[in-house]
């Protein structure tokens, strides 16, 4: 598997999480793109990410409530941590 073709969208509240997962993911040849928040998500949509990995309990949402949001900018592939 070539990972350095992939690319992930972090949307991770906690610092600590978002930059050992991001990290992780950077190590094992992945492109990061790691965002806190689901307004800081939208500052960088629509984005060209393989896949979109985000926490469900944010400050300023539920990932879950806000899927049709994310679909109608694009974001087809989403998991949730």
């Amino acid at each position: 598997m070539n990972a350095s073709k992939y690319s992930i969208l972090l949307l991770e509240d906690e610092a600590i999480t978002r930059f050992l997962i991001s990290d992780f993911l950077q190590e094992l040849g992945i492109t990061t793109l790691a965002v806190g928040s689901f307004a800081a998500l939208t500052q960088v949509l629509p984005t060209d990410c393989d896949l979109l990995l985000a926490d469900v309990h944010l400050p300023d949402g539920n990932s879950l409530d806000m899927l049709p949001r994310l679909r109608q900018q694009g974001v087809l592939n989403v998991e949730y941590l």
